[in-house]
């Protein structure tokens, strides 16, 4: 699952930073996406490099995606029903880095409770 943090966080920093350096408007919330993917890469690199800290740290980077899912879906679900109402969406890239990130930081959410439940289901002994 660290690996898979890692991954995530990295693939959102690449989101913030591609949509700031080449968006319409150079403005800092395009950043917004890496700033979840900056403690996502680094709370992913320290539970490979500290295992007996692991636990902990996916718990934070855990936080993290569940902000990144509230924040990024959040958003963009009133824009995509209202898309799909007909009406045109306004700031169409901010939209897909907001849904992109939404999406990201869900699958981190479900791939690290999966991971968790499948632990506790090790560590827990047979009745």
């Amino acid at each position: 699952m660290p690996s898979v943090t890692s991954l995530i966080g990295v693939l959102l920093i690449v989101i913030g930073v591609s949509g700031y350096f080449f968006g319409a408007s150079h403005h800092w919330t395009a950043l917004i996406p890496a700033f979840f993917g900056v403690p996502l890469l680094i709370l992913g690199s320290l539970a490979k490099a500290l295992p007996d800290a692991r636990k902990h740290l996916m718990h934070g980077a855990v936080l993290f995606s569940l902000l990144g899912t509230i924040g990024g879906l959040g958003m963009t679900l009133p824009k995509l029903l209202a898309f799909f109402s007909g009406e045109e969406i306004a700031r169409f890239n901010a939209f897909l880095s907001q849904l992109a990130t939404g999406l990201l930081c869900l699958i981190h959410l479900v791939l690290a409770v999966r991971s968790f439940i499948q632990a506790r289901k090790k560590a827990s002994p047979e009745t």
